[in-house]
């Protein structure tokens, strides 16, 4: 799949954008704070509906113009972000995404509305590497279970269906949990909300295990390759509902997650109705990623954890390849500054295939002569974007 045409309103330091890109690498070039990043958070939206970036959406929107603010912006603005994509097979598709100044996304395809994220997403496939990546590494444990929702729900859309009613279920029984600890109230509806977050959870358990199934050696293999074969890098799934090693299966693939899931609700019961919470389910998942036997999170430098975490990131473009049957579209956010050169020639090299990649970078000092004949460059500055005539 490639974008063919992104089209930005109002968005970030970009109050009109219309730029055509080509099939292929291109590369973002200029200094920092000119709008090369924003171009990437752009297409991620278009792709994941977040960004990876903001936590509220009205931050997305413009607030200046000329460096002047505008008058009650914050009631009167909105954010477009639109694109041409062409997949293989679907053809050319039209994707928008418009975003108020309430923070309320209006989705589009080909110019009708999706009121489900779950029909939305899936249309656009987008892989990208920034410094907020380190996260998966350094970060907290919900960190890593925020990349795990964002990246399966862009490959099976209806994970995203069960994430949403896991967390409305979860809700409301740790709303009932909390009245019956606290008031000494009875159990009343707490099996019915049981029943919901076992069925949802278990679905997420068996998805989340299924993806880092594949994904574990895949980065691993990069990862060797990115460090000479020095360092070996090692992902284990953290399933909050198997915490009790000896009673896991050594085939996984023929659990009953919800099963499983109910065994260790009915394990800690005590425990909740006393702390008046969920003790197990989805919400405790997390990531072990060791480096030579390591935690990479507490042993490792930063270099390290940033190879780390490019090694899954890339890991994760082999994924969705598979799945999808096409290649997604590849986003580096400013990576090879904190690259060796040796790295940094890898990971072009990597990047220098068949599929559409955008790159960010503040010089183009140390790209070899021959991939940048065959970019396609934009010099960004102000939020001006210039193509290089070659």
């Amino acid at each position: 799949m490639q974008i063919n045409h992104l089209h930005l309103s109002s968005f970030r330091n970009y109050e009109q954008l219309s730029v055509d890109f080509g099939p292929r690498l291109n590369i973002f070039v200029g200094d920092n704070a000119q709008g090369k990043t924003n171009l990437l958070e752009a297409i991620q939206i278009l792709a994941s509906t977040h960004s990876f970036r903001s936590a509220k959406d009205t931050d997305l929107i413009q607030l200046y113009q000329n460096g002047r603010a505008l008058e009650f912006a914050q009631f009167e603005r909105a954010a477009v972000i639109s694109a041409e994509v062409k997949r293989e097979d679907a053809g050319t598709i039209l994707m928008e995404v418009g975003i108020s100044s309430h923070g309320k996304k209006n989705l589009q395809v080909n110019g009708t509305r999706r009121s489900r994220l779950s029909d939305y997403l899936g249309h656009l496939n987008a892989v990208g590497f920034n410094s907020f990546d380190m996260d998966i590494i350094a970060g907290e444990p919900q960190d890593r279970r925020r990349f795990l929702n964002l990246e399966i729900s862009q490959l099976n859309p209806i994970y995203n269906h069960y994430l949403l009613r896991y967390r409305r279920a979860l809700e409301q029984r740790n709303h009932l949990l909390h009245e019956m600890a606290e008031f000494g109230s009875g159990d009343y509806g707490l099996e019915a909300w049981t029943e919901q977050i076992v069925e949802y959870g278990g679905h997420l358990f068996e998805r989340r295990d299924l993806f880092v199934k594949e994904i574990a050696p895949l980065a691993q293999a990069v990862h060797s390759e990115l460090t000479d074969g020095e360092e070996k890098l090692e992902i284990r799934y953290l399933c909050s509902a198997l915490q009790n090693e000896a009673a896991q299966p050594m085939d996984r693939s023929k659990m009953d997650w919800g099963q499983a899931f109910r065994s260790d609700l009915e394990r800690v019961a005590a425990d909740e109705l006393r702390r008046g919470m969920t003790l197990s389910g989805p919400q405790r998942d997390d990531l072990s990623i060791m480096i030579n036997g390591s935690e990479a999170r507490v042993f490792a430098s930063q270099g390290q954890q940033r190879t780390a975490a490019l090694s899954i990131k890339m890991a994760e473009f082999e994924v969705a390849k598979r799945r999808l049957g096409e290649d997604p579209v590849l986003l580096l956010d400013d990576v090879l500054s904190d690259l060796d050169p040796q790295r940094q020639r890898i990971l072009l090299e990597k990047t220098n295939g068949f599929w559409q990649t955008f790159l960010s970078t503040t010089t183009l000092k140390g790209f070899p002569e021959a991939l940048l004949e065959q970019a396609t460059i934009y010099e960004v500055k102000g939020g001006v974007v210039t193509r290089n005539a070659k």
